[in-house]
């Protein structure tokens, strides 16, 4: 098997966020397509935060944003990046409060640990962070609150 490529390593993470997804939102071309994934879990933005579902209290519910990642001076709706034979990437994990925050983190960090993206070719996902940073975005009405995660594993 040939060394994975960007499209594959981007495809397994996905794949690897499979269990605790919703709904993922992607762009494909000009349109945006949302596939229901499973009955419950988090919402998964794939390169762009589209329409953020909101509870009965009208605040975001946990979302995660996997963003992409500029390569080579193009944009790409590709998340993660190629240096020295590693591959990172950043995701974001948001909600309408930091208990939802929380909780969506509580999902995630289970199907993280320990994890390959390409067994045989990929190293164990690495997170880049010491500590996990919750912060308010008031830029949005409501307020959001949302912690950046980025990850990183080997490539050969």
């Amino acid at each position: 098997m040939p060394m994975p490529t960007d499209e594959d390593l981007h495809a397994a993470l996905l794949v690897l966020l499979a269990p605790i997804t919703r709904n993922l939102h992607q762009r494909l071309g000009k349109t945006t397509e949302t596939k229901v994934v499973n009955a419950e879990g988090i919402d998964l933005h794939d390169g762009h935060v589209f329409a953020v579902a909101h509870g009965p209290d009208g605040t975001a519910l946990p979302y995660m944003v996997l963003w992409p990642t500029a390569t080579t001076g193009q944009h790409t709706r590709l998340a993660g990046g190629r240096s020295m034979g590693r591959w990172g990437f950043q995701l974001t994990v948001a909600a309408g409060s930091p208990a939802g925050v929380r909780w969506a983190l509580g999902r995630l960090a289970p199907v993280t640990a320990r994890a390959r993206l390409v067994p045989g070719h990929t190293g164990l996902l690495t997170p880049y962070f010491d500590q996990v940073q919750i912060a308010p975005d008031e830029d949005v009405d409501p307020i959001r609150w949302s912690a950046a995660l980025r990850y990183e594993t080997t490539v050969h």
